[in-house]
């Protein structure tokens, strides 16, 4: 699996930095986890519209998919134009209102998910594990032969986080909060506590995401490193990790 940091920031994009996108490629899929805001046009970096598969959302904060609306009229002048032979496949939770929104006539068709579902989509399989978050969110883990790549998207520490991501080959973990900040803001990790549960796992690398806009972030590589020692990495765009 090669994942690229499509967008990396919380709450509102940078200066031609985008929020949460990551695009998850392997010799079958190109599947783009979460679209905020900023993510449509930096994907094109890496790869056309018209080569993605799938787009998975994790749950509906407009930073994590906010994209997707721009995406589908994409997606049906694509499929107009005979460019994209089949709709755009839009992955997101089932018990969520907005869900209704993710089919676009007949050029976007929307894929429900739970805690429950398994999704097996050419040669990866899918998995869900529910957060702990304001809203209905998600934490989405990849099965690639024997490889796994685990997204904690927003989440507080709860539920089986820990269990889900163990031994996670790659864990892109969010990283909203420096450590004074413990409990400040529900639904969300300091850095340290996302080492923890680096740790916990026994995970083998780590990168921070969904970044806070103020502070040096170089505080939460060193606030994570307390507690995991194994690699480590703070998300920039436009970086790409082999899995």
């Amino acid at each position: 699996m090669k994942l690229t940091i499509v967008g990396r920031w919380g709450a509102y994009p940078e200066k031609d930095e985008p929020c949460s996108g990551y695009l998850l490629e392997t010799k079958n899929n190109k599947i783009l986890i979460d679209c905020g805001p900023g993510v449509l046009t930096n994907v094109q970096r890496y790869c056309s519209l018209d080569e993605i598969d799938y787009v998975i959302i994790s749950h509906f904060h407009p930073d994590h998919f906010t994209d997707i609306y721009s995406f589908q009229y994409a997606s049906m002048i694509s499929m107009k134009l005979a460019k994209r032979r089949t709709p755009l496949k839009i992955i997101s939770p089932l018990k969520d209102n907005k869900s209704k929104e993710m089919k676009y006539d007949e050029f976007t068709e929307s894929i429900l998910y739970d805690e429950d579902s398994i999704l097996s989509l050419n040669d990866v399989e899918i998995r869900f594990s529910l957060n702990e978050h304001p809203i209905l969110c998600y934490s989405i883990g990849v099965h690639h032969e024997n490889k796994y790549f685990a997204y904690s998207a927003d989440t507080q520490i709860g539920h089986n986080l820990i269990e889900f991501v163990e031994k996670a080959d790659l864990f892109l973990c969010e990283s909203s909060l420096y450590e004074n900040m413990e409990k400040e803001i529900k639904g969300h990790l300091t850095a340290r506590q996302a080492g923890n549960i680096a740790h916990s796992a026994n995970v083998k690398k780590m990168i921070l995401t969904h970044l806070p806009h103020f502070g040096d972030h170089e505080d939460l590589l060193n606030q994570a490193k307390k507690e995991f020692i194994g690699d480590l990495y703070l998300a920039n765009c436009g970086d790409v990790y082999y899995i």
